[in-house]
């Protein structure tokens, strides 16, 4: 069964004692956000089906690619407004950045340009103190995109592997089940793939048709799982954590 919280440890952050001291505090909202994130994180912990490894495994893969390719793809972004200082340009840009944002030397430029009133920031050290706070500022913006942008996509990835895997059970019902072996099995708990082996002593009390309503009930209940997980990654939801 894969531990879905090691790949967003909100678990272990939400136990941090900076975030309990937060709310002894008062800080409710940031507290609300950790805990929301671990809700949903034990939710997949306690209630995903673990019974197709193959599935899992490519679900996870899957995850994991998105999460890479949109990570590359954020921190190249802003890596581009780092590198902008250090592209030459032309001189009528230097004069207009001059007159725009009242510079003396026009040519330290800043990643972003932005205007401080009664303020060169041109000149040093506050030239060095705003460069400095925007590279900050780029982190972090870094940081929150890969997380907005990536999370959605691989919880969505996770949820059609879990789809899968319900899929292939639903066009199992009303036949014989069997086992990699060919042995005749009772499925007790589909989520887990657990079962139980016909033997001559093990035998289910029951006809065909009374199994087949345990089956398609545990079908259900498991599907009715997967909605409430639907509800809970909702774009209302998923407001209220920002």
């Amino acid at each position: 069964m894969y531990n879905y919280s090691l790949f967003l440890p909100i678990n272990h952050y939400n136990r941090h004692p900076l975030l309990q001291r937060q709310v002894k505090h008062g800080s409710r909202s940031f507290c609300f956000n950790f805990k929301a994130f671990s809700d949903l994180m034990s939710f997949m912990e306690r209630h995903f089906s673990s019974a197709d490894q193959a599935i899992i495994v490519r679900s996870h893969a899957k995850a994991r690619f998105l999460f890479r390719t949109l990570s590359a793809a954020c921190t190249l972004t802003f890596v581009g407004a780092l590198m902008e200082p250090f592209f030459p340009v032309s001189a009528e840009e230097t004069q207009r950045l001059a007159y725009i944002y009242k510079r003396s030397r026009p040519e330290r430029r800043l990643p972003t340009n932005f205007w401080i009133p009664f303020f060169d920031d041109s000149q040093s050290p506050t030239y060095e103190i705003v460069f400095a706070v925007e590279i900050y500022l780029i982190c972090v913006e870094i940081v929150q995109n890969i997380i907005s942008a990536s999370v959605i996509p691989m919880l969505v990835s996770y949820m059609m592997g879990q789809y899968k895997i319900i899929c292939k059970y639903a066009a199992m019902v009303g036949r014989t089940h069997r086992n990699s072996n060919g042995e005749v099995i009772y499925y007790t708990n589909i989520e887990r793939n657990e079962f139980v082996i016909q033997t001559r002593r093990i035998r289910l009390r029951m006809c065909q048709d009374e199994y087949d309503q345990v089956f398609v009930g545990q079908l259900v209940r498991f599907h009715q799982k997967l909605i409430k997980f639907q509800k809970m990654v909702s774009l209302d939801f998923w407001f209220r954590l920002v």
